[in-house]
């Protein structure tokens, strides 16, 4: 009789605990949810040529989280123009990556195109003052991309450029930092973009602007490189600006923003490549000025949430990856940060599966592509080892 009762309050706690809101998955047996990042840091023994290059402070983690069946976002065209377009369409024209407006005249206009064709989850707009492309103008004095900084230290090119140059936060004369970064989330979320975090800011100040101009066309005219590329050009308040890079979230997370090879066979010269998902805009003296994205996501099904492996678990899986491999060059972990990654469907491409993984850059310094002896310094390289936060499997090759 007590074994039928004992039996009874087992089956009980089964039941109830069955019922609960918690996550479904069991962490794995070596799951280190409690061991400290930089303790585990500090004891490591490197192999020769690889260091670690991150802030172990800055690795933040969460102990469960839910995979997500997805397609790319299919912002609706009305609503874009709605928000964006503040002249008169004079022209229209439907290409393959979707509707394209134009606006205004030679003195000011707009162009607007939304992905709803061979691109798709997001869509592209520019403001054109006097037939000047801003975008165009500063790519000679920032490479106002995700990613890391010293990725644009390639050729004659070391210092001109550097995101890092410009001050992540400064107010700019036309309109404070902070109000034109409300109005900015205010602008994304009328036109329809999910949740989303602002990942990195740049405020390009116009004695800075001129400046790395000087460096660039420096460095340009030192390489030989013909007058064309660095041509002199006039900056005034108009070119100043607010460069924000944004990423989408889901649940608290970030989705990761830069393509990465997968494992999975496949007969392309580039690899198995994973998609990419970015934002970039500009804030002007004459408010948005350009805007660019693509790769946003609409979740679908939510898979039930499973437990978590940590940072230390993730950073030992690479480790144990790169103890197979002879490093002969300097090499580092640069980043790592759980995010979630986009797996295409291999029957339909235009499904997802979004997983949470721990993300991992390592960056490589080669030798000069050349003999060149004009340009200085290595060439840098970024790849991505990519961690499955559930099953601690590599996903990346």
């Amino acid at each position: 009789m007590k074994k039928l009762i004992l039996l009874l309050l087992v089956f009980l706690l089964l039941a109830g605990s069955a019922c609960t809101n918690q996550p479904t998955g069991t962490p794995p047996p070596t799951a280190d949810t409690g061991q400290d990042l930089a303790a585990f840091m500090r004891q490591l023994e490197l192999p020769a040529n690889l260091t670690l290059a991150f802030d172990p402070d800055q690795v933040s983690t969460v102990p469960s989280a839910a995979a997500y069946s997805a397609h790319k976002i299919l912002l609706d065209v009305a609503t874009a123009q709605e928000v964006l377009l503040r002249r008169e369409v004079v022209e229209t024209q439907d290409y393959a990556e979707g509707p394209w407006f134009r606006t205004g005249d030679s003195h000011l206009a707009e162009y607007l195109c939304v992905y709803r064709g061979v691109i798709q989850g997001g869509l592209t707009y520019t403001w054109v003052r006097d037939g000047s492309w801003l975008t165009t103008k500063l790519s000679h004095v920032i490479c106002a991309e995700p990613g890391p900084d010293d990725r644009s230290s390639i050729g004659p090119f070391q210092d001109a450029c550097r995101k890092k140059a410009f001050p992540p936060a400064a107010d700019l004369p036309f309109m404070d930092y902070a109000d034109a970064r409300t109005a900015l989330l205010t602008k994304l979320q009328a036109i329809g973009f999910p949740d989303l975090e602002i990942s990195e800011t740049y405020t390009l100040d116009l004695e800075t602007i001129r400046a790395q101009h000087g460096i660039y066309r420096a460095e340009a005219r030192a390489a030989g490189l013909p007058e064309d590329v660095w041509p002199a050009r006039t900056w005034s308040e108009a070119d100043t600006c607010y460069i924000f890079l944004c990423r989408q979230q889901i649940a608290g997370l970030p989705v990761f923003g830069l393509s990465w090879q997968g494992q999975a066979a496949s007969t392309s010269a580039a690899g198995d490549p994973m998609p990419g998902s970015e934002m970039v805009a500009y804030w002007t003296q004459d408010g948005l000025a350009s805007l660019r994205a693509y790769g946003w996501y609409e979740c679908g099904e939510r898979e039930p949430e499973q437990f978590l492996i940590g940072p230390v678990q993730a950073l030992q899986a690479v480790l144990d990856d790169l103890d197979d491999v002879i490093l002969s060059r300097p090499t580092w972990l640069a980043s790592l940060e759980l995010c979630y990654v986009s797996i295409p469907d291999r029957q339909d491409e235009d499904f997802f599966t979004l997983l949470p993984a721990w993300v991992i850059g390592i960056g490589e310094a080669w030798e000069r592509p050349d003999n060149d002896e004009r340009v200085a310094g290595p060439y840098i390289d970024y790849t991505y080892a990519v961690i499955d936060a559930v099953s601690g499997r590599k996903l990346s090759r």
